[in-house]
């Protein structure tokens, strides 16, 4: 018998792998080796691989898919030597695209992700290289700072892995 996964033990995952990164040092190649030889690249793909998971039918939860579209953009955005994301397998982060196309063609994307992705996309629009003109279209027209009006709260995005630590930092600065 399996136990299942939640979104809350993998936030946790998360943040060990993000521990493990802040814990090392020396140089950017150094740490890269290291990150790997741990298995905390490893780990980080096995993450991922859970939130694509959880976001596919017959659970199809938003959530998990924001965290895993989340993890693909950001191991593209920040050297993986900071934040211990790595070595994602590509089919992974491709097929949290087409969850992605078929949650937008559904009607079920929220406020709160289309912030996201607009921030997303301003800041590497080469990871949404996506084939569906309908889901290229959504993306080109969402605001880069949408998130500056969205209203984000700390308590709204605590717990939610490095998605949430993310957004706090850049959503809920100090006015």
């Amino acid at each position: 018998m399996s136990i299942p996964v939640t979104l809350e033990a993998l936030a946790k995952r998360e943040l060990a792998v993000l521990e493990t990164a802040r814990g090392l040092s020396g140089t950017i190649e150094a740490r890269f080796a290291r990150l790997r030889a741990t298995g905390a690249f490893a780990e980080s793909a096995a993450i991922h691989q859970a939130y694509v998971a959880l976001a596919a039918p017959p659970t199809s939860s938003l959530e998990a898919l924001k965290r895993a579209i989340f993890m693909g953009w950001y191991e593209t955005s920040e050297p993986g030597c900071f934040t211990g994301i790595g070595d994602l397998e590509q089919t992974r982060v491709h097929g949290a695209h087409g969850l992605l196309k078929t949650a937008h063609a559904s009607g079920q994307l929220d406020s709160e992700f289309g912030a996201m992705l607009g921030w997303y996309r301003a800041i590497s629009d080469d990871h949404f290289q996506v084939s569906d003109s309908a889901l290229r279209a959504y993306l080109s027209s969402l605001d880069p700072h949408a998130y500056e009006v969205f209203g984000f709260t700390r308590s709204a995005l605590e717990h939610r892995g490095q998605m949430g630590m993310y957004w706090v930092s850049i959503a809920c600065r100090a006015a």
